[in-house]
């Protein structure tokens, strides 16, 4: 879609609902046209007929769906590695940054630069080992249940159910925790919302966060695949807080 057929779906209006869940077009100041997906402008046409993307720190599957909806046609974000890049029907690629801009020619503006896809999969190697580092001290019985001693970022919740650290976009406490092996018990159950894991390996969770006090053959017997659910969920929490891709 560009500027033009923005402004042919809005029919004057100033906001219209789209089809997909927290969706919706609308007109903004400037004479800018945004998209929006939950609280982030992912795609704006500018009124010069640039258009700029904005995951919102959110490098999800769905917020890049969202984007290439409505990019024009031969425009594509895609995910390689957990690096985002932009490109133009294969012909030229650009790593993606928040902000990055198509201009009405095909010029591409704010890219980041290639030295970041190394600085990206670096921290990505990072929450995988700490994830695994994680999971061997919960089996060990040395991560107990959330309490009032935990990061408050992780450990506090606003009305909407998001965690403190999740509603104020403050990912510092997460790289400092990957940094100090904190294993906070209230960060692994916010990764563990929605049901990310199974009743069997809850059960292994709550024996774990318990010290593992009397022998239970079957739950030790299973250690390595429960502990391997807790650590892919834990993994794909911290990548999307960290804005690593999903």
């Amino acid at each position: 879609m560009n500027r033009q057929g923005a402004l042919d779906e809005l029919k004057g209006k100033e906001r219209k609902r789209m089809h997909g869940t927290a969706t919706t077009l609308e007109a903004l100041e400037g004479g800018d046209i945004g998209l929006r997906y939950h609280d982030t402008i992912v795609v704006r046409w500018n009124p010069d007929g640039s258009i700029s993307l904005d995951s919102g720190g959110w490098t999800t599957a769905t917020t890049k769906s969202r984007m290439n909806e409505y990019l024009p046609n031969g425009w594509m974000v895609y995910q390689e590695r957990g690096v985002w890049y932009l490109s133009n029907r294969w012909e030229a690629t650009w790593v993606y940054r928040d902000g990055i801009t198509i201009h009405p020619d095909g010029a591409v503006a704010g890219a980041a630069p290639k030295e970041e896809v190394a600085e990206v999969q670096k921290k990505r190697k990072q929450v995988r080992a700490y994830a695994t580092r994680f999971v061997q001290a919960l089996a060990a019985g040395e991560v107990p249940s959330p309490s009032n001693g935990d990061c408050w970022y992780c450990l506090f919740h606003t009305e909407d159910g998001r965690s403190l650290g999740e509603a104020t976009k403050d990912d510092s406490h997460l790289w400092a925790h990957i940094e100090e092996n904190y294993y906070v018990p209230s960060l692994l159950w916010n990764a563990l919302e929605g049901g990310n894991i199974s009743n069997m390996a809850y059960n292994w969770l709550r024996w774990c966060q318990q010290g593992r006090p009397e022998e239970n053959k079957f739950l030790s017997n299973w250690d390595g695949l429960f502990g391997d659910q807790v650590k892919k969920a834990l993994v794909k929490f911290l990548y999307k807080q960290l804005g690593l891709g999903a």
